[in-house]
């Protein structure tokens, strides 16, 4: 496992007690390959990955705003997720914002936990306001013919659930709404 320099060289920030475990639960679910252990909830932590290559070569030119510090994948279309950052502060407690390059950013979560909470329930490519009262129908939706697929989420999400301080939440659609919208602006460079 990496170790709490190493996760900060690599994310450009020094992660939270809540980034921290859910690295260690990545490495504990498969050492292998850590980056991709949450891949079947479309949630995908790069920065894990033996192979990555740096911040930059990661994630920009992808429409990151620059008030974004992306940390994950969806694994589809360049969706990404990333922590709203004010002027000198990136950290697990500021709003978790959805990067959709082909449409725009949104804030989807107030803080790691609450996110880390709605992706237990749903999965990364479906985060977003635009979701509503959905949110315990979407896996259903959509891999309701693949038992074994759904089944995987399941323990997916039962591996995130024992990070201290995520819950599955009872009204996803008021944590979502915890944080006002805003605007962003998608970057290129």
């Amino acid at each position: 496992m990496l170790t709490i320099k190493e996760m900060a060289d690599r994310l450009g920030f020094t992660p939270g007690p809540t980034l921290v475990e859910l690295a260690k639960r990545a490495y504990e679910t498969a050492p292998a390959l850590p980056s991709h252990v949450f891949d079947k909830l479309w949630f995908i932590l790069p920065w894990l990955d033996s192979k990555y290559d740096g911040y930059d070569a990661c994630f920009s030119g992808i429409g990151t705003p620059k008030n974004v510090k992306a940390f994950a994948f969806t694994g589809g279309d360049l969706v990404h997720f990333g922590f709203l950052a004010e002027p000198g502060i990136v950290n697990e407690e500021s709003p978790v914002v959805c990067i959709d390059p082909g449409d725009r950013a949104q804030i989807v979560a107030p803080n790691l936990r609450a996110f880390l909470g709605l992706l237990s329930i749903a999965f990364g490519d479906v985060m977003g306001r635009h979701t509503n009262d959905h949110w315990f129908a979407f896996r259903q939706k959509s891999y309701g013919n693949e038992p074994d697929h759904l089944q995987e989420m399941e323990r997916l999400s039962q591996i995130i659930l024992t990070i201290p301080g995520v819950t599955r939440p009872g009204d996803p659609e008021g944590i979502v709404n915890m944080t006002a919208d805003i605007s962003f602006e998608l970057s290129w460079d």
